[in-house]
C-alpha cells in the first residue's frame, strides 16, 4: 500500500528483511515490488534484529531525509502514510524543529481499542486528532528525521553493530 501512494516530490526506497523465511515472502515480494531491496537475515535476527539491519542497509545506501519504520503484521489506513507526513509538518511548526513521529494502531479496524503507539510515563497516548508527545514509542510504524539519525542511533545499543 505504501508503495502505492504518490506524494508530490516524494521518492521512496524500500528495504525488507527476510530472515530465512519459509512462507515464501521474499519470492512474493520481490515478483510484486520488483523495486524493494530484499537483505537475508541469518535466521536468527528476530524482530529487532531485522529492524536493525534493514535500518544499517539504508543508512550504509545514502543518507535519505526520513527514514520509515514498518512493522511487517501492521494494517494501515489508507491516509496513513499521508497522515504521517503531516504530522511531521504540523509538529514542526508548533516546535520549530524537526520530529519523529509514531503512529497509532487500535486492535481491529475502526475498533478505537488502542494497542500500540506513543506512551507516557503514565500510559498511552491516546490520538485525539492532535499532535501530542510522548516519551516512549512502539516501534510498528515510525517515520524519523534524518536529524535524529545517529542520536537514535546512540539511544538504541549497538543499532549499527550485528
Amino acid at each position: 500500500m505504501i508503495a502505492s501512494q504518490k506524494i508530490d516530490g516524494a521518492q521512496f526506497k524500500f528495504f525488507l528483511v527476510d530472515d530465512r523465511s519459509n512462507d515464501g515472502t521474499s519470492v512474493a515480494v520481490k515478483n510484486a515490488f520488483p523495486f524493494v531491496k530484499i537483505i537475508s537475515g541469518n535466521g536468527s535476527l528476530y524482530w529487532n534484529g531485522g529492524m536493525r539491519l534493514a535500518w544499517k542497509t539504508a543508512v550504509l545506501e545514502r543518507k535519505f531525509d526520513f527514514y520509515l519504520w514498518i512493522n511487517d503484521d501492521v494494517c494501515l489506513y489508507s491516509s496513513a502514510l499521508i497522515d504521517l507526513l503531516d504530522s511531521y509538518s504540523s509538529a514542526k511548526k508548533i516546535d520549530g524543529k524537526e520530529a519523529i513521529i509514531v503512529g497509532s494502531f487500535e486492535e481491529r479496524s475502526k475498533s478505537k481499542v488502542f494497542s500500540y503507539g506513543g506512551r507516557t510515563d503514565s500510559g498511552p497516548v491516546f490520538p485525539n486528532g492532535k499532535i501530542q508527545k510522548c516519551k516512549y514509542i512502539n516501534g510498528n510504524f515510525v517515520l524519523v528525521a534524518k536529524k535524529y539519525l545517529m542520536w537514535l542511533a546512540f539511544c538504541l545499543t549497538n543499532i549499527f553493530m550485528l
